[in-house]
């Protein structure tokens, strides 16, 4: 390679960098930010986790764990500049994880292939890049990469390390316990001693945060409850979306079998359980593609025969990346910063009404309603649904669609308010049925108050 130059296909990495951001200049798109927010800035205010539910009335008193606690907080600190600083840590994220999975894909890959896999890789992610704690999750698996690659070849990470990334990773997202579970698979492959210490120290570590041991039965305990939840559901990999996975998987098993030489067991069985994770649930897709796309290059890679590729000067890459930063700055300006279709006025209209309302509301809007209908509006169901009994997520969804003993539900919770989308059965059911009264309306959503 000459000096001062760089592979013309790695232009093609940075302008797939900037499309897959795009998405992420616009408003804030995940409703649970809302609460996330405000139980960032409850921590700040007392110094202290919750242990208990404190908002959502149906659930008022359970035991209850706060266990994204660290991201609530960075997530508040960025609120506190409005909610453009919340985009603003989103964009940053999202360039954090594509910046670091790149690096790994790129670097020791063919100049095509690298790039190439990159893109696949990051219009993969571009829908995982949202305002929540998920996102922190994704950047610290992306930087670990290197970690984990050395773990696969035997090498395990210093105890103390270990513990102090289970810390962070646990503090940040209830998926810490990939990390374990890699250091887990890695010492069954390579029968190191040192990586089962390793996870052994990962899990202490995730103990001893400030959530304290009832964090480390956490995500067995949100996995129950949401399971009826379609990101907890097996994904439909013929969803456009998932397109970008499939295409990954298919070309590792392409590479493998075009390769001429055994695939190494290790290589193989890790894949295998990595995949197996993304099928298991919807949300594990985008931790998959990070953990496959730097294999997959390397793998293609192997089949490419070695010659002359095009090159161009190194400045512009920088050019190329100065360039998507101001477009995305353009973008960002452009936007709005909260979504045109969330009740902003319905919420101003209770939080103007006398009283404790009591709100039942569609589970996609509970996170608004928690975040910012004030102390006075409590909802009946947002995404902190571990602190609510058994089955309740079940019954309550049942009941938008007038399953079950739905009116039984709705005695038994006695809700003062209704916040439903217009078009859910349960809607239709309390203003003709039940004599509820009509608030107003949005277009989308519809405010109801109990007879």
């Amino acid at each position: 390679m000459l000096a001062g130059r760089t592979p013309l296909w790695r232009l093609f990495a940075v302008v797939a960098a900037a499309g897959a951001l795009v998405p992420a200049t616009g408003p804030v798109r995940d409703y649970d930010v809302y609460w996330h927010v405000r139980l960032g800035n409850l921590i700040l205010r007392t110094r202290r986790l919750p242990t208990r539910e404190l908002w959502d009335f149906p659930a008022a008193g359970r035991p209850w764990v706060a266990h994204s606690w660290l991201s609530d907080v960075v997530l508040a600190l960025a609120q506190r500049a409005g909610w453009g600083g919340v985009v603003v840590l989103r964009l940053a994220l999202g360039a954090a994880l594509l910046a670091l999975l790149a690096r790994h894909v790129v670097r020791g890959s063919d100049a095509v292939v690298g790039p190439v896999v990159f893109a696949v890789a990051a219009l993969g992610l571009a829908p995982a890049i949202l305002e929540r704690p998920q996102l922190f999750a994704l950047v610290l698996l992306a930087a670990l990469l290197p970690l984990l690659d050395r773990a696969r070849a035997g090498t395990a990470p210093h105890w103390l390390a270990a513990a102090a990334l289970g810390w962070l990773w646990a503090s940040l997202h209830g998926s810490w316990p990939l990390l374990p579970a890699a250091f887990v698979l890695t010492a069954v492959l390579t029968r190191s001693r040192g990586l089962v210490l390793a996870a052994l120290a990962a899990v202490a570590g995730a103990a001893l945060t400030p959530a304290g041991p009832a964090l480390l039965t956490r995500p067995y305990v949100v996995s129950r409850a949401a399971g009826s939840l379609a990101e907890w559901q097996p994904p439909v990999l013929w969803r456009p979306a998932l397109v970008p996975f499939v295409l990954l998987v298919t070309a590792l098993v392409v590479a493998w079998a075009r390769g001429g030489r055994p695939v190494p067991r290790g290589e193989m069985v890790w894949c295998a359980a990595v995949v197996a994770a993304a099928l298991s649930a919807g949300r594990n897709v985008s931790f998959a593609t990070v953990l496959l796309a730097p294999i997959v290059a390397r793998r293609i890679s192997a089949l490419v025969p070695e010659g002359r590729r095009s090159t161009l000067p190194r400045w512009t890459l920088a050019v190329a990346g100065a360039v998507g930063v101001l477009v995305l700055g353009a973008l960002y300006a452009a936007n709005p910063r909260l979504p045109t279709d969330a009740p902003r006025d319905l919420v101003a209209t209770l939080r103007a009404h006398p009283g404790d309302a009591r709100v039942l509301n569609s589970y996609n809007v509970g996170g608004y309603l928690t975040g910012l209908g004030g102390d006075d509006v409590s909802a009946a169901v947002d995404g902190r649904i571990d602190a609510f009994p058994a089955g309740f997520l079940d019954r309550y969804r049942a009941a938008m669609d007038l399953r079950g003993d739905w009116a039984g539900l709705v005695d038994e919770l006695d809700p003062t308010h209704a916040l439903l989308e217009a078009d859910v059965p349960l809607a239709h059911a309390l203003e003709n049925e039940r004599g509820w009264r009509r608030l107003g309306a949005d277009g989308t959503f519809v405010l109801l108050a109990a007879p």
